[in-house]
C-alpha cells in the first residue's frame, strides 16, 4: 500500500516496503524478523513452578506477546543492497531532463461520477486499496548486543519500544532517545547505529462487541468533548494486558502533568493499536489485580479543575492564556470603536491602545524559522513539540506570515512537506548564479496532478461537488478543465474554484442565514455565473453564517451533505494554495479555527436579534437585582410590575411589558427559504408566552439555538469534509480575523494608476510610453468594484487578489500588443494566459473604444477570449 503516508491518523508505517536495490547503502541498522507467536495453551504450569515468581512472568509476558524470535528463525540480515523504502502517494520521481531517461507523467486523469451516482462512486481510495498486512516496528535498547547470534532470545518488552504507528521512524527515534541525551550537546540523534525489529501484522476490523467501545465512536466522542482522554486512558488500563501496557509506558498511575503530554492523536493511536491486539487473539491480563496499575482517578482530571490547576501549577499555560486574552480584548476594543468611533472615544480612560506588533516575540519567531530551515526535521515531521503548541495555544506571539510559513510546511503531510521545501531551495538557487544544473539533482519528487473534467450548465454544482468529494482525501493536486472548451492548467482551475465558490453563497441551498428583506447593500451581481437578480445569492455586509436549523427537520440532511462538501472546498482551496472569493463572517472563522460562540458573537450574525435579546438581557439582570434585594414575594411581583422594555429605535413612551411583547419561547426563521415557520425551544413550547419570570432561559436558549444547537450537525458535517482533507486542528495558528485574510486574500481590492504601472510590465510591441498601454492602465484605474472583480477573474482566474494586493501578484501583468495579418486591428478583443498573467491587448484608437472591448471580454464566460 502506497497511499497512505501522507494521511494524518493512518499508520505512517503501511507502506514500508523491503526492496532490493542495486547500487544503494543502508547507511545504518538492522531488520530482525521475529518469530510467529508460540502457543500460549502449551506452556504447562507446572513449568513455572519451580521457578521464581518474577520470572515465571517474565516468561509468560516474552511468550503470550509473541515478539521473541526463536533460536530456529533464519535471520534476514541487512546488507549494502537492502533498503527499507518509504512510498509517497503525491510524488512521483523528479524529472530527469537527460538523453534517453523515462520520465512519468505527472498529470492523470480522473473520471468524476455524474450527478446522481450511488454513494458508493465516492468511497476513500485508501479506503479501497487499504491492505490486510502492516508492519510494527519495535526500536531496541542500546544494551542489547545484535552482534551475538542468539540476541533475539533476549527480547522482552523491557527493551523493546514500540514505534508510534502515526509517526515516522526518524521522528519516534528522536522521542525516544532525545530525553536521554539532553545534556550531552555534542552526541546528534543520527550518529549511533539503532537496530529495528519488524513483524507483519494482520489489520484487525476496528470494532470490540464489548461496551459500545469501537474505533469509530471513541473518534467521535473524543471529537465532540464527550470523552476525555483519561477516561480512554483509563479504559486502557483495565482492559489491555500488562505487557502492552508496558510498550506504551501506561503501566503506573498516569499523573495530571503526564496527562497534559497526552494528546487526542496519541490518545487514538494507543486506542487503535489495543483494538487490533485484542482482535488479533490477545486476551486481557490475566494478572492478580495488584501487578496492575491503579485505574486513573477520572474525577481528577475535570476540565474546570484541570484548568484551575494549571493556572496554579504551570506558569507558562498562565501565561499564554493571558497573552492571549489580552490580544482578544485589544481586537474587541479595536473593532467597538471601528463600530461607534463615537461612543468608543468618549471614555479614553478605558481604551486598549496596545498595537498587535506588541505581542510578537522576536527571539521565538528568530527559533521557529530555524527549525523550519532544517529539511530532515520537516520531511520527517520531527519539529519539536513547542512549535505546534505554542502557534496554536498563542498565535499571537508569532506574526502572520511566519505562521502561514509553519503552516504551509507542516498542515498538508509528509509529500507536500517535500514539494515545499524544494519550491524554497529552487527560488534561492534562482537567485544564484550559476545554480541551476545543481537544482534537479537535489529534488526527490515532483507533486501530481489529478486531472478532472466538468461541464458548465445548470448543473455545473452538482458536478463540482462530486469532483470535490471524489478527490477530498487525495494528497495530489487537483487540476480542473471544462468540458469542450481548449483551457487547459491553472487558468480553468481557478475559475473552477471562483465558479464554485459563487455557487456555494445561493440563497436556495438553504445554507447560510440571510433574510427576506433585503439590505440596501443587495444589488444584481455577476460571481461568474452571468448577472443574476436580487435575492439570488446571500449578501450580508457581515458575511456568511449557518443557518440554524431543527436538527431533525426535513432539510438538515440534505444542507449538512452541502456543508460536508463545503467543508472538502474550503480545505483543498487552503491545500492547492487557490484563493476563493468568499465573503465568511468573523463567527464562522471563530469556528473553523476551533473557538466557541458566546452572546457577543450574536451581532456578528444576526444583528436585529442580537439588539432585541440585549435589551431582554438587561430586563433579566434588573430581575436578579429584585430576586436578591426583596425577600418579600409581594415586594418582588410590585417591583417586577415596574420593569418594562423599550425596542432598539424607540421612545420611552414606547416601553411594553415583557408579557406584552407578543414573544413565545419559539425560534422563528429568518427567511421563508427554510421549510418550517417556528421551532420550538424546549419540548412543548410552541404556546408558552415570554414572560419576566422566563426572559432570562428565553434570552439563553434562542442565543444556544443560534450560535450552537441549531448548526451543530451542518458544523460537525463541515468539520467532517475538511478533516477528510486535512485536520481542522492546523487552523488553529490563524485567529479568526486572519481567516478571511489567508482563505480569501485581499478582498478590498483598490489600485491606482501609479500602483498598476509599478506593478505590471509592457512586453512586445508596448513601451511604458505606449498610449495603448497607459490607456490601458488608465482603463483599469476607474473601474468599479465589481468591474475589477470581473478583470481579475478574466486575467487570473480568480476575483480577489493575494494577501497585500496587486504588489504582490505573482507573476506579475504583462501587456503585450495583439495584432492580426487580417481584418482591423481595432476589431479584436483583449485576451490573456491566465496561467501566466499574460495580457494580449491590440492598440484602440481610444480609451473609450478599450474600455467597451475590455468590458465585453471580463463579461464573456468560457476560454474562448484566451
Amino acid at each position: 500500500d502506497d497511499d497512505d503516508d501522507d494521511d494524518d491518523g493512518n499508520d505512517e508505517f503501511d507502506d514500508a516496503q523491503f526492496e532490493e536495490q542495486e547500487d544503494q547503502h543502508s547507511g545504518s541498522g538492522q531488520a530482525v524478523p521475529e518469530s510467529a507467536p508460540r502457543d500460549l495453551e502449551q506452556m504447562q504450569e507446572d513449568d513455572l513452578a519451580g521457578s521464581r515468581p518474577h520470572c515465571a512472568l517474565q516468561e509468560l509476558l516474552r511468550r503470550r506477546n509473541g515478539i521473541a524470535a526463536s533460536p530456529r528463525t533464519r535471520e534476514l540480515s541487512w546488507d549494502d543492497n537492502t533498503v527499507l523504502k518509504r512510498h509517497f502517494s503525491a510524488l512521483v520521481p523528479a524529472f530527469d531532463p537527460r538523453p534517453g531517461r523515462t520520465n512519468l507523467p505527472a498529470t492523470t486523469d480522473l473520471a468524476v461520477p455524474p450527478p446522481g451516482s450511488p454513494s458508493d462512486s465516492f468511497v476513500s481510495r485508501l479506503r479501497r486499496q487499504q491492505s490486510t498486512q502492516q508492519i510494527a516496528l519495535f526500536l531496541l535498547d542500546a544494551s542489547i548486543d545484535t552482534s551475538k547470534g542468539d540476541f533475539a532470545d533476549h527480547l522482552n518488552p523491557d527493551n523493546m519500544h514500540r514505534l508510534a504507528p502515526d509517526s515516522t521512524i526518524f521522528r519516534s527515534i528522536q522521542r525516544h532517545w532525545g530525553k536521554d541525551q539532553l545534556s550531552d550537546k555534542l552526541k546528534r540523534t543520527w550518529e549511533p547505529t539503532y537496530t529495528v525489529v519488524y513483524r507483519t501484522e494482520t489489520r484487525a476490523p476496528e470494532a470490540l462487541a464489548e461496551d459500545g467501545w469501537d474505533m469509530r465512536s471513541v473518534e467521535q466522542r473524543l471529537s465532540d468533548g464527550t470523552l476525555q482522554r483519561p477516561d480512554v486512558l483509563s479504559y486502557l488500563q483495565s482492559k489491555a494486558s500488562l505487557s502492552w501496557l508496558q510498550l506504551w509506558n501506561l503501566n503506573h498511575q498516569v499523573t495530571s502533568a503526564e496527562m497534559r503530554t497526552w494528546s487526542n492523536r496519541q490518545v487514538l493511536a494507543a486506542f487503535r493499536d489495543f483494538v487490533q491486539s485484542r482482535t488479533q487473539g490477545e486476551e486481557p491480563s490475566d494478572m492478580p489485580l495488584g501487578e496492575r496499575p491503579p485505574p486513573l482517578n477520572v474525577s481528577a482530571f475535570d476540565v474546570d479543575q484541570l484548568s484551575a490547576s494549571l493556572s496554579q501549577t504551570d506558569d507558562t499555560t498562565a501565561a499564554l492564556r493571558l497573552t492571549q486574552i489580552l490580544y482578544d480584548m485589544v481586537q474587541t476594543s479595536a473593532m467597538a470603536e471601528a463600530a461607534n468611533p463615537v461612543e468608543s472615544s468618549s471614555d479614553p480612560d478605558v481604551q486598549l491602545t496596545v498595537d498587535k506588533s506588541d505581542f510578537v516575540s522576536q527571539k521565538l519567531t528568530t527559533k521557529l524559522r530555524q527549525q523550519m530551515l532544517d529539511p530532515l526535521v520537516l520531511a520527517s515531521e520531527a519539529l519539536p513539540d513547542w512549535c505546534e503548541h505554542l502557534t496554536t495555544a498563542c498565535p499571537v506571539l508569532f506574526p502572520l506570515e511566519a505562521r502561514q510559513l509553519f503552516f504551509s510546511c507542516t498542515a498538508f503531510g509528509v509529500s507536500r512537506a517535500i514539494a515545499w521545501i524544494q519550491h524554497k531551495k529552487d527560488d534561492a538557487a534562482r537567485q544564484r548564479v550559476g545554480s541551476q544544473s545543481d537544482m534537479a539533482d537535489q529534488r526527490i519528487g515532483r507533486l501530481t496532478h489529478e486531472r478532472v473534467v466538468v461541464p458548465r450548465g445548470e448543473q455545473f454544482f452538482e458536478w463540482a461537488c462530486n469532483a470535490l468529494r471524489l478527490h477530498a482525501d487525495h494528497k495530489s493536486i487537483l487540476e480542473v478543465e471544462f468540458e469542450a472548451e481548449e483551457g487547459t492548467g491553472l487558468g480553468p482551475t481557478l475559475e473552477f474554484y471562483s465558479l464554485a465558490a459563487s455557487e456555494f453563497q445561493r440563497k436556495d441551498l438553504c445554507m447560510w442565514h440571510c433574510e427576506d428583506v433585503l439590505s440596501s447593500e443587495s444589488r444584481q451581481v455577476d460571481l461568474g455565473q452571468g448577472a443574476k437578480p436580487v435575492g439570488f445569492y446571500v449578501q450580508r455586509p457581515i458575511g456568511l453564517f449557518p443557518a440554524p436549523l431543527p436538527q431533525d427537520g426535513d432539510q438538515i440532511d440534505a444542507v449538512c451533505k452541502r456543508f460536508h462538501v463545503f467543508g472538502i472546498f474550503i480545505a483543498k482551496a487552503l491545500q492547492d494554495d487557490r484563493r476563493i472569493d468568499l465573503p465568511l463572517s468573523r463567527s464562522l472563522c471563530k469556528l473553523l479555527v476551533g473557538k466557541p460562540l458566546h452572546f457577543s458573537d450574536l451581532v456578528d450574525v444576526a444583528p436585529q436579534v442580537a439588539a432585541v435579546l440585549g435589551v431582554l438581557k438587561n430586563v433579566a439582570a434588573q430581575k436578579r437585582v429584585i430576586d436578591a434585594e426583596c425577600e418579600d414575594q409581594a415586594d418582588r411581583e410590585l417591583a417586577y410590575h415596574r420593569l418594562s422594555v423599550v425596542w432598539p429605535g424607540s421612545d420611552e413612551s414606547a416601553s411594553i411589558k415583557v408579557k406584552d411583547a407578543g414573544l413565545y419561547m419559539v425560534y422563528l426563521p429568518s427567511s421563508t427559504v427554510f421549510s418550517f415557520q417556528e421551532y420550538p425551544l424546549r419540548l412543548g413550547s410552541e404556546e408558552e408566552l415570554v414572560t419576566i419570570h422566563n426572559v432570562e432561559l428565553y434570552v439563553d436558549m434562542l442565543t444556544d439555538f443560534i450560535l450552537n444547537k441549531g448548526i451543530e450537525r451542518q458544523v460537525e458535517a463541515m468539520q467532517q469534509g475538511f478533516n477528510s482533507v486535512f485536520s481542522m486542528e492546523k487552523m488553529s495558528v490563524f485567529t479568526p480575523d486572519e481567516i478571511p485574510y489567508v482563505v480569501c486574500g485581499d478582498q478590498a481590492i483598490d489600485w491606482t494608476y501609479e500602483e498598476l504601472l509599478a506593478c505590471t510590465q509592457p512586453r512586445h510591441g508596448y513601451q511604458p510610453d505606449s498610449s495603448g498601454y497607459t490607456q490601458f492602465l488608465s482603463v483599469l484605474a476607474n473601474l468599479t468594484t465589481d468591474q475589477k472583480k470581473a478583470f481579475l477573474l478574466f486575467a487570473t482566474g480568480c476575483p480577489s487578489l493575494p494577501p497585500g494586493g496587486i504588489r504582490n501578484l505573482h507573476p506579475r501583468m504583462t501587456v503585450v500588443r495583439k495584432t492580426t495579418d487580417e481584418g482591423r486591428e481595432q476589431d479584436l478583443f483583449p485576451s490573456v494566459n491566465t496561467c501566466a498573467h499574460y495580457i494580449k491587448l491590440p492598440q484602440y484608437d481610444s480609451e473609450e473604444a478599450l474600455k467597451d472591448k475590455l468590458l465585453v471580454a471580463i463579461t464573456t464566460k468560457g476560454f474562448h477570449m484566451n
